[in-house]
């Protein structure tokens, strides 16, 4: 039986998120089964 990890990521930038899932869609074991950015409004 083969053992997948799913995980989310979540950070404010989208270079930072869509690299991570790049990076961890190569793996065989692992799974990116969500995105998030942040929603806080920053002054």
């Amino acid at each position: 039986m083969e053992v997948v990890t799913r995980l989310a990521t979540a950070d404010a930038s989208t270079l930072l998120r869509e690299g991570l899932k790049r990076l961890l869609g190569d793996a065989n074991d692992l799974l990116v089964v969500g995105l998030a950015a942040n929603d806080v409004a920053r002054n």
